[in-house]
């Protein structure tokens, strides 16, 4: 199972609480990404994601959380996996708020303005690959 698309500091800061550093500063962020001239980054309005390979222009699927895993924020998901997960929910297609019913699937309870407008540009972005197939 792939590990990325993942946001930068998420990444530095997981990587700081497995070698036991409660805090994640700018050496420690500075010293894990000197180790990954490699990686692909996007830039997107939420932060910098790091991919395992080529960022894809369009979709990706959408990667679940395990059973008892904490669910991602939406500023934590690539664009490109937002777009995958809309284009997996049908039920956007004939709601009144596709945004909301995008956000209850995703579990949030609140949807704030940055988020609805995050969800509503992936929903936008679904509608140009709606009958391409999810490849894993």
């Amino acid at each position: 199972m792939s590990h990325g698309p993942i946001r930068d500091d998420i990444l530095a800061s997981e990587v700081a609480t497995c070698h036991g550093f409660q805090r994640t500063g700018k050496n420690i962020k500075e010293r894990i990404f000197s180790v990954l001239p490699w990686t692909i980054a996007t830039t997107e309005t939420v932060g910098r994601f790091l991919w395992p390979s080529k960022a894809p222009d369009d979709f990706i699927p959408f990667r679940h959380p395990r059973p008892g895993a904490r669910p991602r924020e939406v500023d934590e998901i690539s664009i490109q996996e937002l777009t995958g997960l809309a284009l997996e929910l049908s039920a956007l297609t004939t709601s009144d708020d596709p945004a909301l019913a995008m956000a209850r699937e995703l579990g949030i309870e609140r949807l704030t303005g940055p988020v609805r407008e995050r969800l509503t540009l992936a929903i936008q972005r679904s509608r140009a690959f709606v009958g391409r197939t999810l490849t894993t």
